[in-house]
C-alpha cells in the first residue's frame, strides 16, 4: 500500500503539501507572480544592526594586557555557552565574534 519507509501519516502530510502547492502555483499563475528566493548577506546572519553607541561599548582590547587574553577567552567562552543554552543566540554570536577578534590578536 505505501512505500517501505512511508507511513499513513507521512502519506497524508505529503498529499496535503502537494494539494497546497498546487493551489499556490495556480494562484501565482493567475496573478502573474514569479516566486523568488530571499537573498541577503551571509555575514550578517540573524544579528541585528547595532546603534553606534552599542558598537563603541564593545570590549576595548587596548586596555587589557595580552597575558590576560587566555583567561578572557575562557570567561567569554563560558558566557557564550551559557547564552546559547538559554537560547540567546544573538548574544552568543556576539561573544563568539569577540573571542575570534581576541584570538586574532594573540
Amino acid at each position: 500500500m505505501y512505500a517501505d519507509n512511508e507511513t499513513a501519516s507521512m502519506k497524508r502530510t505529503i498529499d496535503e503539501t502537494n494539494r497546497r502547492r498546487a493551489i499556490q502555483e495556480q494562484y501565482n499563475q493567475n496573478h502573474g507572480i514569479t516566486p523568488t528566493g530571499i537573498s541577503r548577506s551571509v555575514e550578517k546572519g540573524m544579528r541585528p544592526d547595532l546603534p553606534e553607541e552599542a558598537k563603541r561599548a564593545k570590549l576595548d582590547l587596548k586596555k587589557i594586557p595580552k597575558d590576560e587574553y587566555n583567561g578572557l577567552i575562557r570567561d567569554l567562552s563560558a558566557q557564550m555557552e551559557l547564552a546559547s543554552a538559554n537560547l540567546e543566540f544573538e548574544k552568543a554570536a556576539e561573544l563568539r565574534d569577540i573571542i575570534v577578534d581576541i584570538k586574532s590578536k594573540l
